[in-house]
């Protein structure tokens, strides 16, 4: 069955393989959990079948089952990028996750050990394996993170699920589900330097910390797992970033956690600039982003060199970035000169930056 539940997801309906596995399951945990495992390994394209023996090696040897089996299985390239593969595999995590979230806080060794073996093959050392882990693991997050919210309005509203646990009880589920959710995290940052899955890793973590702000940027501080995505290049994962930063930056969400991310990206600043010289057509998302975050915590200063690079913008022909561009550097210039100087001071520095830099570079033309 396990060898099976990966073509399976292409062939019958989801919620038929889902409540399968679910059968599986209430007859035999072991079984039932060898069969979430090797639909893992299978994605890996490893041909290796997954023992009883496996479960307990996962626990004392992890290593030993990645290098002294799954390694030593022959290996075809497995296409888990496949729109159906994903949007199932996504759809079954939300059944068993999300759907399920009361008894999966009941009785939880096959996602325990479902958990384990992604983290191992985030952490090893094939790049197929880890690209599989990270996938995982940010598919897993996000329905978590709604299995989580589920419990606290439970919480909230006082059912009769809530009056039958005690506090500590119902704490212990919370901790646990934050605990999962803070090992993943590390983990989904390694897929983003392959580009085969960096796209469907990025718009996982985009969606999920849109949907849940204040608990992904303040609560568990993974602001930077979104960050991430600016470290390669590769052009969409930086465009999304760029999206995800200013729709965080809007009234709508809470608004710790707009100022948490109007500081992260002043402290981005150097490396926002230099995306901005690389690639032409974020520079107004970025100045943009730069005044957003300035008219949220004002008394930052940009430094002197991200100052001068921003006069450079008014020579361009971009009439949004030449805006953009005047409207940070009068912020610059009132920051740094009393009042009564700053459009002298202004006027100069846009001189200054015009000798240097446009007028050389019009005679050279």
């Amino acid at each position: 069955y396990g060898v099976l539940i990966y073509p399976i997801f292409f062939i019958i309906a989801l919620q038929d393989v889902y409540y399968s596995w679910r059968r599986v399951l209430e007859g035999n945990k072991d079984v039932g959990t060898m069969c979430i495992l090797q639909l893992f390994v299978d994605m890996t394209g490893f041909f290796y079948t997954i023992e009883l023996a496996d479960l307990t090696l996962l626990k004392e040897d992890s290593q030993s089952l990645l290098e002294e089996k799954i390694y030593k299985a022959p290996f075809e390239i497995c296409d888990i990028m496949d729109r159906t593969f994903v949007v199932n595999f996504n759809k079954f995590w939300h059944q068993a996750i999300v759907k399920q979230w009361k008894e999966l806080l009941l009785e939880n060794d096959w996602f325990n050990k479902s958990v384990m073996f992604a983290v191992v093959l985030a952490n090893s050392d094939c790049d197929e394996c880890v690209m599989v882990g990270s996938f995982i693991g940010a598919h897993l997050l996000p329905n978590l993170c709604s299995a989580r919210s589920h419990l606290l309005n439970d919480l909230e509203k006082g059912s009769w699920w809530r009056r039958n646990q005690s506090t500590s009880s119902l704490q212990k589920k919370q901790n646990y589900i934050d605990q999962i959710c803070q090992t993943l995290i590390p983990d989904i940052k390694h897929g983003l330097q392959f580009a085969s899955v960096a796209d469907i890793i990025m718009d996982q973590i985009f969606e999920t910390i849109l949907a849940f702000p204040q608990l992904i940027v303040l609560e568990y501080g993974q602001l930077d797992l979104i960050g991430e995505g600016l470290q390669f290049k590769n052009r969409k994962a930086v465009s999304k970033v760029l999206q995800c930063l200013k729709i965080l930056m809007v009234d709508a969400f809470h608004s710790g956690a707009k100022e948490t991310v109007a500081l992260y990206i002043l402290r981005r600043e150097t490396q926002l600039t230099c995306i901005m010289d690389a690639y032409k057509k974020t520079e107004s998302k970025i100045l943009h982003l730069f005044l957003d975050a300035l008219g949220v915590v004002g008394n930052v200063l940009l430094s002197e060199e991200t100052a001068e690079k921003i006069v450079l913008k008014m020579f361009g022909t971009d009439q949004a970035v030449i805006n953009a561009a005047i409207d940070l550097h009068g912020i610059y210039c009132a920051s740094i000169h009393p009042p009564a100087e700053v459009e002298t001071n202004a006027l100069a520095a846009i001189l200054e930056a015009f000798e240097r830099y446009a007028y050389p570079l019009a005679s050279f033309n």
